[in-house]
């Protein structure tokens, strides 16, 4: 069955890759919902914060004055909270950033679970809003599954070498998302979707999606 390739282009020319040849489950399994929380903070301001391995923290409306890192077999649920720095995580055990203000760049290198960074969709019922994130958002050599839907980037967006061993049938998602850079999506197993719902792009275009039936 042929296959397109969903994108908006505020500027810029496209430079489609090809798609990465596999097989893709017949079904897809809903996301992970987030896990139970070991530490929890409200609406509170945090100098930063450090998430260290075992630890699930979660953030409701907590206005975070640096950075926040997640360390390998941490775990962090941010809703609706504000981050005057950058997001970076490596090895995280689950990512959710939703609703929330980051002034710097989200990033996830080689996470172990899902990472959800907005939602459009919400086709799970979890409730996951867009994010308005002035810098890029980066989610690399993962093999959870990942979600990235409904948010304002002012950078780049990149979503590179997701293989999906851990959660191979579940949501592969890149949909809603403004990004005021470059979007690249390459080498992703199986191929993002976008469901019918476009990105729009300011900059150049290098990605494999998995569009509807044309």
């Amino acid at each position: 069955m042929k296959r397109s390739v969903q994108v908006v282009l505020a500027g810029a020319t496209l430079a489609a890759a090809a798609a990465v040849p596999m097989a893709v489950a017949s079904a897809e399994d809903p996301a992970p919902a987030p896990p139970s929380c070991t530490i929890t903070y409200g609406a509170v301001l945090k100098p930063s914060l450090s998430v260290v391995n075992g630890q699930v923290v979660c953030l409701a409306g907590t206005t975070v004055n640096g950075n926040v890192s997640v360390s390998p077999g941490g775990a962090l649920k941010l809703d609706n909270g504000y981050v005057s720095g950058s997001i970076v995580s490596t090895q995280a055990a689950y990512l959710w950033v939703c609703g929330t203000t980051v002034r710097g760049s989200v990033t996830a290198q080689s996470p172990t679970g899902f990472v959800r960074i907005g939602d459009l969709s919400n086709d799970d019922g979890l409730g996951c809003g867009g994010n308005n994130i002035r810098g890029s958002v980066s989610v690399l050599g993962g093999m959870g599954g990942f979600e990235v839907g409904a948010n304002q980037i002012g950078a780049n967006l990149t979503v590179n070498d997701n293989v999906g061993t851990s959660h191979v049938s579940t949501e592969y998602e890149i949909e809603g998302n403004y990004v005021g850079g470059a979007l690249t999506c390459l080498r992703n197993q199986p191929l993002p979707e976008d469901d019918g719902k476009p990105n729009t792009v300011v900059g150049v275009v290098n990605c494999a999606l998995e569009g509807p039936p044309t």
